[in-house]
């Protein structure tokens, strides 16, 4: 099985030093003996330019990014290949997959916590790793691991962290374990001012960098102790707090069966208060899906079905409207936030860096029509220099 994976590099990171711990890394499969493995080069390529929405913009010039291309096939010994690493967490199992394995997903019911198909001993094993050949699978101890694979542990691609942080470097450790709904407070802030940014992101700070940062000490470096200072000024803890525990409760009864789902559903547990930090990117980034649950649920309960022109572009207008969502992104201004609204037979967008709104709250405004935008297959009136009036 052969494949090619591109990763976008910040343009922060060195660029010498990052294909070098590539190059380190795609070695080790060689260095052990296992056949397949992968070669890493960088490739600059021009991507399309985006607006202050992170919406690509054909009017708008064309950015250099750096890629990390990481072609080849999986390692494997006589055979056997990795598919996957299972980890039990509160007695249910967390599935590292191989982002290069393609068969069949892990059958989480087969699986026996500390047992290994090899020497048939059931011990406190804190992971074991699946492994597969001419489609028969096994689970196999790290004591085992060698007379299957040729080494005694796994290699990089069954690392914790995702491909981007193993070769950018951006991920520390720590043996603390972390607060539940700390984080969750946290992150629940930090989505609510900014939005969310996933960790795959490489030109804005992720959610769960902002969460590592607001929960850690107050930097010496002046230029890290501002970033700190206006991390904590994001909070609100009563607020906020009640979010968290919004959250927890949303993730606690997701169903469905995908490796994402059953991962939160062991990691946050019915029962769990702190968490391991290796965790941290899977714990915070349930405040994004809740963020956008909600949204979606007030969309869904308040959409009308008028789909015409609410009046002409350049006219001013005074309407008596709901808020469904306030969506906060970064732009070269600062804050900025995309509200959504219904009212009147129809929907409204506004964006503005001086308001944000919560869901089902009511305003009357007054604002000219800059002109009719379409998202999702629903068109708004996109409103500009509004001002809030008494109702």
């Amino acid at each position: 099985m052969s494949n090619r994976r591109e990763i976008a590099l910040s343009p922060d990171i060195n660029v010498a030093a990052t294909i070098a711990k590539a190059n380190k890394v795609a070695a080790r499969a060689a260095n052990k003996g296992l056949s397949g493995g992968f070669a890493v080069t960088i490739e600059t390529k021009m991507v399309p330019g985006k607006n202050l929405m992170g919406f690509e913009d054909a009017s708008l010039p064309p950015r250099q990014v750096k890629y990390l291309i990481i072609e080849g096939a999986p390692a494997a010994y006589e055979g056997w290949a990795f598919v996957a690493k299972a980890e039990w967490v509160n007695g249910l199992p967390v599935i590292t997959g191989s982002p290069w394995y393609e068969g069949e997903p892990v059958d989480r019911a087969s699986l026996v916590e500390g047992g290994c198909d090899h020497c048939g001993v059931s011990r406190q094993r804190k992971s074991v790793i699946i492994v597969e050949k001419d489609g028969a699978r096994k689970q196999v101890g790290k004591q085992c691991l060698k007379d299957y694979l040729g080494h005694e542990a796994p290699v990089s691609w069954f690392s914790d962290r995702d491909p981007f942080a193993e070769f950018g470097g951006y991920e520390g450790g720590g043996v603390e374990f972390f607060s539940l709904i700390s984080d969750l407070t946290w992150a629940a802030a930090i989505v609510r001012v900014k939005g969310f940014v996933p960790a795959s992101h490489y030109d804005r700070r992720t959610t769960k960098a902002l969460v590592s940062i607001a929960t850690g000490k107050r930097p010496t470096d002046w230029a890290a102790a501002a970033e700190w200072d206006e991390v904590q000024a994001l909070i609100d803890w009563e607020a906020d707090g009640a979010t968290a525990e919004a959250i927890l409760a949303f993730a606690r009864t997701l169903e469905g069966d995908t490796d994402y789902i059953q991962n939160v559903k062991a990691v946050v547990g019915t029962d769990s208060v702190y968490y391991d930090p290796k965790y941290r990117g899977l714990v915070v980034s349930l405040a994004g899906v809740y963020a956008r649950d909600v949204e979606k649920k007030a969309r869904e309960a308040a959409d009308p079905v008028v789909e015409a022109e609410f009046g002409k572009v350049g006219e001013k207008v005074t309407v008596t409207l709901t808020a469904v969502s306030s969506r906060a992104f970064d732009s070269g201004f600062g804050t900025t936030y995309a509200n959504t609204f219904t009212g009147e037979g129809h929907r409204f967008k506004w964006v503005t860096g001086t308001r944000s709104f919560e869901t089902g709250e009511k305003v009357t405004m007054k604002g000219t029509i800059k002109g009719y935008d379409e998202w999702d297959g629903r068109k708004f009136t996109v409103l500009t220099r509004c001002k809030e009036v008494a109702c």
